[in-house]
């Protein structure tokens, strides 16, 4: 297997050693986020209230039964930075992308 040729810069930065992170899979979910509000609103206009589709693209650090969880900013010290757990029960449509599908 040939190895990709580093730049300079990510030779400068030993892009190539961060170690772990390839191992989790790049995904995009679609589900259904739950709202709330604290301002005051009439029992009507409350009857028009929809969940709101929401569409994620981050790493899929786990993947169970009842949820997954998504991590969007991933370190070489076995750290992530911003996550987010979506319940199943949410979830809509679940992909794996690959390198360069990302919009």
């Amino acid at each position: 297997m040939n190895k990709k040729q580093l730049t300079p810069r990510e030779k400068e930065f030993e892009i190539d050693t961060l170690k772990g992170i390839d191992k989790y899979k790049k995904v995009e979910v679609w589900w259904m986020d739950a709202q709330h509000g604290t301002s005051i609103i009439y029992y009507e206009d409350l009857q028009e209230l929809r969940p709101v589709l929401t569409r994620n693209i981050g790493y899929l650090i786990k993947d169970c039964k009842e949820y997954i969880i998504l991590g969007y900013m991933l370190f070489d010290n076995d750290h992530v930075k911003h996550w987010q757990l979506i319940p199943k029960g949410m979830i809509v449509k679940q992909k794996h992308l690959n390198q360069g599908d990302e919009e």
